[in-house]
């Protein structure tokens, strides 16, 4: 429950505050005060007070000192040597534009699938990794710098990058998940437009991610032609977005 790095816990105090005051937002624009509203006021400080101090207790323990096992440098790289997702710049701007920003989250899917394939004894959930993307993509994020960092032989403080560009994605898909709470039609197309902008960390990513698949295998060519699992997940995100626009317009 506690395993997450201290950059994962700054993002998830980030995500919580500002979810906190959306809420708070909604709550005086409401003529009204609602129980959800009510209770997600009082409860998400606490639950982060709770979580934080949870956290500190069992990431503070004294550890018990192991002897490093010595590895070649060799034997580390190989490690790192993940070809990560495959796709083209283009591809992924289209996509996450024609499937109205949901094209990111199976972008995190088919990646975290890829890393929880390189290891055997990997136990990550990459179904669940994606759902929760907005915690999880530190982690994704971290790993792809590691690895092009490795390939082309840069030196260059990766974890940071990595908080912001999670920090990134997650203003940005929750800006996207705002605006369809927002009444005003107007500022409401507008926090949308701004959320499916999600996808420009990911863009950025995925060029060190060419990269780093180019390094690993010279003759790798990034995928940017529609595939069958392409054109289905297409068809069921515009399915779904004319069942919600029919009921909506019903109403």
């Amino acid at each position: 429950m506690y395993k997450i790095a201290k950059e994962q816990l700054v993002i998830l105090w980030v995500v919580g505050v500002l979810l906190w005051l959306g809420n708070i937002f909604f709550m005086m624009s409401d003529e009204e005060l609602t129980f959800v509203g009510l209770v997600f006021f009082l409860l998400l400080p606490g639950a982060l007070a709770f979580y934080t101090v949870g956290w500190k207790k069992v990431n503070n323990k004294p550890k018990e000192f192991k002897k490093p096992k010595l590895e070649s440098h060799e034997e580390a790289y190989s490690k790192l040597k993940i070809t990560y997702f495959s796709v083209s710049n283009t591809k992924l701007i289209l996509l996450s534009i024609f499937t109205f920003g949901v094209y990111p989250f199976f972008w995190f899917y088919k990646n975290w699938k890829i890393v929880s394939e390189s290891d055997p004894s990997s136990t990550i959930g990459p179904i669940w990794r994606a759902f929760w993307s907005i915690l999880y993509s530190y982690s994704l994020f971290k790993g792809i710098f590691l690895s092009w960092a490795t390939s082309n032989k840069e030196n260059f403080d990766f974890r940071a990058r990595a908080v912001w560009f999670a920090l990134c994605f997650a203003l940005l898909a929750i800006t996207g998940n705002i605006s369809a709470r927002v009444e005003d039609s107007a500022l409401s197309n507008i926090l949308f437009i701004i959320g499916l902008l999600s996808f420009v960390p990911i863009m950025l990513a995925q060029k060190n991610i060419n990269e780093n698949n180019e390094q690993i295998d010279p003759e790798y060519q990034p995928e940017n032609k529609l595939t069958k699992s392409d054109i289905w997940f297409l068809a069921l995100c515009w399915i779904l977005f004319l069942v919600f626009f029919l009921a909506s317009y019903s109403q």
